[in-house]
């Protein structure tokens, strides 16, 4: 998640073959704002998958009590609960 060795290659050049500190600098701080914001980036694509998958887990919980005479077509549509069917069960109920 951190900076890859091809970043860090050109991140040193860069620094490098800079004419002043002041434009190093200028370099380093555009390099790490980029750097956050892909961060950040990442942060809200995982948060939101670990809900996904939490909510998941949560509604699978309920299928321990299934009948274990039910086919897997059943899986999504048992009518067991009042909630609605997660995306991630439901495509794989529907697959």
């Amino acid at each position: 998640m951190g900076f890859s060795l091809t970043e860090i290659k050109v991140f040193l050049r860069v620094w490098e073959e800079s004419a002043t500190a002041p434009k190093a600098m200028a370099t380093v701080r555009e390099i790490f704002t980029d750097k956050l914001r892909e961060t950040r980036e990442t942060i809200g694509r995982l948060t939101r998958l670990a809900d996904e998958l939490s909510e998941s887990l949560a509604f699978l919980e309920g299928c321990r009590s299934c009948d274990q005479g039910q086919h897997q077509r059943e899986c999504g549509g048992c009518g067991r609960s009042d909630h609605e069917v997660p995306l991630l069960v439901d495509g794989i109920a529907k697959r």
